[in-house]
C-alpha cells in the first residue's frame, strides 16, 4: 500500500514515518509540507493512504481534500486538535489520530485502509455515532472525557460493529 505524509511539521513527517516503518506493507512514497506540494505528488504517486494534518500555512486539509481529482484515496488526519474531529468523518476520514501518535493507534487504521475505499459522496455508517459522542463534550468538559462517557453508554447500530468500524 502507498502512503503519503502531509504535515507542515518535519518533525511530525519523521514521527509517522518512524512509526509506519513497522508496516511492511505500507510503503511511504512521499512527504509534503503543504497542500500545493501534496497535490503534485498525489497526482504523480496515486497513493492509497494519506496521512494529512489539518492546519497547514495555506490551505487546511479538508480544502486539500476538495482539491483531490480522480480516485479519493484513504485518509487519516494526524493533528493535534479535538475539534475538528467531527468534518473529519464527515468527509470519510478512515481516522483522527491525535498527537502525538502513539505505535498502538497505527495498525487498525493501517489495515482498514487495504479495503474498500469511500466514494466522495457515502458517508461512513459511524457518522450518526460520532455527531452523538459530540454532543457529550460539552457536558464532559473534554474529548477525552467526552469520548469515555460516549463509549460507556454502548451506543450500538443494528449489525454494525463499533470496533472493526465494518457491518
Amino acid at each position: 500500500m502507498k502512503a503519503l505524509i502531509i504535515d507542515d511539521e518535519r518533525l511530525a513527517r519523521a514521527e509517522v514515518r518512524r512509526l509506519l516503518d513497522d508496516f511492511n506493507w505500507v510503503k511511504v512514497v512521499g512527504e509534503a509540507e503543504n497542500a500545493e506540494q501534496a497535490l503534485g505528488l498525489i497526482e504523480t504517486q496515486q497513493p492509497d493512504l494519506i496521512f494529512l494534518d489539518v492546519q497547514m500555512p495555506g490551505k487546511s486539509g479538508f480544502e486539500l481534500i476538495e482539491d483531490i481529482r480522480g480516485e479519493m484515496p484513504r485518509i487519516i488526519f494526524t493533528t493535534a486538535y479535538d475539534e475538528f474531529a467531527l468534518r473529519a468523518f464527515e468527509v470519510n476520514a478512515l481516522d483522527y489520530l491525535m498527537k502525538p501518535i502513539t505505535p498502538d493507534r497505527l495498525p487498525l487504521p493501517c489495515r482498514e485502509s487495504a479495503t474498500n475505499r469511500p466514494s466522495r459522496q457515502t458517508s461512513l455508517p459511524c457518522v450518526p455515532l460520532i455527531r452523538s459522542l459530540f454532543e457529550t463534550v460539552s457536558a464532559a468538559g473534554s474529548f477525552r472525557s467526552a469520548k469515555s462517557v460516549y463509549w460507556s453508554r454502548k451506543v450500538t447500530t443494528p449489525g454494525f460493529d463499533l470496533r472493526t468500524n465494518r457491518r
